[in-house]
C-alpha cells in the first residue's frame, strides 16, 4: 500500500468519526462522542496515520462486537444516524484493511480489552446516568431482567467480549486473513 493510499484511509477513519461527532454535538448530545465503537472508527484511522497494527487490531476487536450490538440496536427500533454507518461500516472494512496490511500483534485481545475498560471507566467520570454511553450506568433497556444488577451485566459484556475478541485475533492469523504483524 503506498502513502498516498494511507493517508487517504486515515483520513477517512478520522472523517468518518468527526462526521458522527459533529451530529451528536449539533444536538447538544456531546457526550454520545465516546461511544466504544465511534472511538474504534477514530482509532483505526489514527491507525494508518501512525502506522500502529495494535492501535488497529484494537479498534477492529471492538468493531467486531459493536457492529453486531449496533444491528441489533437498529432492529429494535433504534435511530439510524449516517454517521453511525460511517464508523460501524467503513471503521469495520477500513479495520479489515488495516488487519491485511498490519497484522494482528500477540496479545492484541487482551489488550483490547484493557483499553475497552479504561474508556468504560472514562465515560462513567464524565458522562451522565442519562446518555448510558457504553452502558457505564445501567443495563440496556429491556435486558434488566436478565441480570440481577449492573455489576454482573457488566462482567458478562467484558468477558463475552474478551471470548470474542480471543476468537477473532486468533481466527484472523490462523486462516490467512491478518498479514503478518508488524511494528507496534
Amino acid at each position: 500500500m503506498d502513502q498516498r493510499t494511507e493517508v487517504v484511509l486515515d483520513l477517512v477513519g478520522i472523517l468518518s468519526y468527526a462526521v458522527h461527532a459533529w451530529h451528536h454535538l449539533s444536538r447538544g448530545q456531546g457526550e454520545n462522542v465516546l461511544w466504544i465503537c465511534h472511538l474504534a472508527a477514530l482509532g483505526i484511522g489514527i491507525a494508518f496515520l501512525v502506522r500502529s497494527p495494535l492501535l488497529n487490531a484494537t479498534g477492529f476487536l471492538w468493531l467486531t462486537v459493536g457492529v453486531p450490538s449496533w444491528l441489533l440496536y437498529l432492529a429494535t427500533g433504534g435511530e439510524l444516524l449516517v454517521g453511525a454507518v460511517l464508523t460501524h461500516g467503513l471503521g469495520f472494512v477500513l479495520g479489515l484493511v488495516g488487519i491485511r496490511r498490519y497484522g494482528v500483534p500477540a496479545g492484541a485481545w487482551w489488550k483490547a480489552i484493557a483499553a475497552m475498560l479504561a474508556v468504560y471507566g472514562l465515560t462513567r467520570a464524565v458522562t451522565s446516568p442519562a446518555e448510558n454511553v457504553n452502558l457505564a450506568f445501567a443495563v440496556w433497556p429491556g435486558w434488566e431482567s436478565q441480570f440481577p444488577s449492573h455489576v454482573v451485566y457488566i462482567a458478562v459484556l467484558t468477558t463475552a467480549s474478551a471470548a470474542v475478541f480471543a476468537a477473532v485475533a486468533w481466527a484472523l492469523r490462523l486462516s490467512g486473513i491478518a498479514g503478518p504483524a508488524v511494528g507496534r
